[in-house]
């Protein structure tokens, strides 16, 4: 559960229902002053009303679901949905690459999904993590996941924790780490936020970006080594 959404929800239902019902209360003093009829009666529709209140709520989530610039603006620097490139170290030293998407779901929840490749861009497999739990305190996102690897079935948690958002920053990078069936001692990664979705469009534009930017990290490496 995101708790930001939850949040705008509740606070924007009870808005609505208490003005809603504000007005509603002066609609029927005032057909009552006009036509000296007694409107005590309306109190029955107490229940109608709190049926609205819950259609009401099941509607605001269905609009934040659908309009990506509506989450964007009530999550603000805790939006962290879209694509990511993602460089996993295994005892320190670079082991792997991923290309993963943070997708917001019907059940107020993330889902990652994502393609594993080499340094050299060969693909590894794929995996999903439809069990996970953002954690706006922190700010990190927990999950378990997974997926198949050299055809080899592939099961961990991990974290993802967004150092930018603490900084009160742009959330466009991540560090983390994750324990698997192949990575027994666990394993450390760093991520950054892909914004050009030209990178992501085809496997070979994939393979293309990939190859760069493991280019520049292995280069950023070498110069902090010789210096």
């Amino acid at each position: 559960m995101i708790k930001t959404i939850n949040h705008w929800i509740d606070n924007t239902r009870r808005w609505i229902v208490s003005f809603g019902a504000v007005g509603f209360f002066y609609l029927v003093t005032w057909l009552s002053s006009i036509y000296k009829v007694n409107f005590a009666w309306y109190f029955l529709f107490a229940p109608l009303l709190y049926f609205l209140s819950i259609l009401l709520e099941k509607f605001l989530f269905k609009i934040v679901y659908r309009f990506v610039g509506l989450r964007k603006m009530i999550l603000g620097l805790h939006f962290i949905e879209g694509y990511w490139i993602e460089v996993l170290s295994d005892r320190g030293k670079m082991d792997s690459m991923a290309i993963l998407q943070i997708v917001f779901e019907k059940n107020n929840q993330y889902t990652i999904k994502g393609e594993s490749y080499t340094l050299s861009g060969e693909y590894r497999g794929s995996f999903v993590t439809p069990n996970t739990t953002y954690h706006e305190e922190e700010p990190a996102l927990r999950y378990a996941y997974s997926g198949k690897m050299r055809e080899a079935l592939i099961a961990g948690t991990g974290i993802l924790e967004f150092d930018a958002i603490k900084q009160k920053g742009i959330s466009d990078s991540f560090s983390g780490h994750l324990i698997d069936n192949f990575h027994v001692k666990g394993a450390t990664f760093t991520g950054e936020k892909i914004d050009d979705l030209a990178h992501v469009k085809s496997l070979l534009a994939k393979k293309a970006f990939m190859r760069t930017y493991i280019t520049e990290k292995i280069l950023a490496q070498r110069q902090k080594v010789f210096k």
